[in-house]
């Protein structure tokens, strides 16, 4: 998905994350009574790179090292990455959410099959379909 000249910068970074064996990482969330799930990512600092932030923010919520490219899609002010690792590493949660973590704030990063990600509470709106897509996409490159 293409940004056009009036778009802001985005504010947040995420990235598709595909191991392998077709899962995907995701993050259960549970704050406020509210349970959804989410990509790996958060906030651009100030002069981050979108890309840069994507990479860190993965490492902190998930502890996996990533490299990405260019955007794969936006979704409003989120520039969404992909990424993908061999097998599906443990993921162990770090940095400030590990110290936001408690009984009514939960953080848990977890390995997800991408068929049942359609099932799942996926935010931003919409990023369901872009996470099968790309799954697809990368196993017919892989074959």
């Amino acid at each position: 998905m293409k940004r056009n000249s009036k778009t802001k910068r985005p504010k947040r970074a995420r990235a598709v994350v595909l191991s392998d064996s077709r899962k995907v990482a995701l993050i259960e969330r549970r704050v406020r009574k509210r349970h959804y799930w989410s990509l790996p990512g958060g906030r651009i600092k100030r002069g981050e790179k979108p890309a840069d932030a994507a990479v860190r923010e993965t490492f902190e919520e998930t502890g996996l090292q990533i490299t990405v490219g260019h955007p794969i899609a936006h979704f409003g002010r989120t520039a969404i990455f992909m990424a993908a690792v061999e097998a599906s590493p443990r993921l162990v949660l770090s940095g400030p959410e590990l110290n936001h973590a408690g009984r009514k704030n939960l953080y848990r990063p977890q390995w997800v099959e991408v068929k049942r990600v359609t099932a799942l509470r996926v935010k931003p709106a919409g990023v369901t379909t872009l996470i099968k897509a790309v799954s697809t996409r990368r196993q017919r490159q892989v074959a």
